[in-house]
């Protein structure tokens, strides 16, 4: 896997033509997504970091793959701070269903209920009835999965 930080690094400095923001934030998105799905989670959160401070929100996909990197990585509170931001970007810039489904179950798994119910009412809001069914279905299952009946009796 190429350093993907190196590569961009190129794209914003440099004496070469320079790129204007919008390529910017398109590109840092698009190497987000990649890093998700290639599972580089510290390299996918350091992406995340660094478009973050661009001060424009992320692509859909950069979102969903920002989030379940944070929950990998086990650094809770910045996942749980993405989930306030999605929160205030609403449906249009908010994670996938999938994306949410991955990161309640993850947190779930990893014994961080307070984390994984946080994560879940911030964002069940931004998806419609049928999707929220779905990521409820998830964190039933996920909590029971994890030994947690309790919360998987209150869902």
């Amino acid at each position: 896997w190429p350093d993907v930080l190196g590569l961009l690094g190129g794209c914003f400095s440099g004496s070469g033509a320079k790129i204007d923001r919008y390529r910017q934030h398109a590109a840092v998105c698009n190497a987000i997504h990649a890093c998700g799905l290639a599972t580089q989670w510290l390299q996918t959160v350091a992406l995340f970091d660094a478009l973050r401070l661009l001060g424009a929100p992320p692509h859909r996909r950069a979102w969903s793959a920002g989030l379940i990197a944070y929950s990998f990585t086990g650094d809770w509170s910045s996942m749980l701070k993405i989930c306030s931001e999605f929160a205030l970007h609403g449906k249009r810039r908010g994670p996938t269903p999938t994306a949410c489904s991955k990161v309640v179950r993850t947190c779930f798994e990893a014994g961080q209920w307070q984390g994984a119910l946080s994560a879940l009412f911030s964002l069940l809001p931004l998806f419609n009835a049928t999707d929220q069914a779905m990521v409820l279905d998830d964190a039933i299952a996920a909590s029971g999965g994890a030994g947690l009946w309790r919360c998987s009796v209150a869902l």
